[in-house]
C-alpha cells in the first residue's frame, strides 16, 4: 500500500461487509506495539450507497477467486480493477480515481 491508493473498508463482526473507501496516507510503517505488523495510515474517502454483504460477494461467481472469498482471516490484499468496479456497481455507487477533500 502506498500513499494515495484506494482501499476497502471491511466491516468485521456480525455485519462483514464491505462499506465504504478510504485513501492511504502513508507508506507502510512497523507496528511500535507488535514487531511482526506494519501500519498505515488512512484518511477519510467515502460511503458506499449501502453495504455490499460477504454473503453477496460470495454468490457472485465474478468474486470465486478473491482472497476475501477464498481465505478465512486477510487484513490487506489486492483488489483487481474489475472487482473494485463491481462492488461500486452492486450498490449502484460511482467510482472515485482519488478522495476528494
Amino acid at each position: 500500500m502506498q500513499p494515495g491508493d484506494l482501499a476497502f473498508i471491511y466491516h468485521t463482526g456480525k455485519e462483514k461487509s464491505v462499506a465504504g473507501v478510504a485513501l492511504v496516507a502513508s507508506g507502510p510503517y512497523p507496528d511500535p506495539r507488535q514487531e511482526d505488523l506494519y501500519l498505515v495510515d488512512l484518511s477519510a474517502g467515502y460511503r458506499l450507497n449501502r453495504p455490499v454483504s460477504l454473503a453477496r460477494i460470495k454468490s457472485d461467481p465474478a468474486f470465486a477467486n478473491w482472497e476475501l472469498v477464498r481465505l478465512p482471516c486477510l487484513s490487506v490484499m489486492l483488489v483487481p480493477a474489475e472487482l473494485w468496479a463491481k462492488v461500486h456497481h452492486m450498490v449502484d455507487t460511482p467510482q472515485f480515481n482519488a478522495v476528494q477533500k
